[in-house]
């Protein structure tokens, strides 16, 4: 629960959610700054399966298609990108 109440009262997990992304997004800046691209290439790459699974449990809850249509798109990117980066290591 991450220290968070079950009813949240604010932005608590909204808090948590973007404290996540922003080291996320600053771990793949300084892969891609020191040219580690296979560490890049292996973070896109979890991030294509956790984009996907994000997917599978939108449509499993029926969820919107929009919903299910952007984790599916961010999935699909995430994998272009992570063989891009792997393609750039081998040279």
């Amino acid at each position: 629960t991450f220290g968070v109440p079950l009813i949240p009262h604010g932005a608590e997990l909204h808090a948590i959610i973007g404290y996540r992304d922003i080291w996320l997004g600053a771990l793949a800046l300084g892969l891609a700054y020191f040219r580690e691209w296979r560490g890049l290439a292996l973070w896109f790459g979890f991030g294509a399966l956790v984009c996907l699974a994000d997917a599978a449990l939108v449509a499993g809850i029926r969820g919107r298609s929009l919903q299910l249509a952007f984790h599916i798109g961010s999935g699909v990117l995430c994998a272009g990108i992570a063989v891009a980066a792997w393609h750039r290591a081998g040279r």
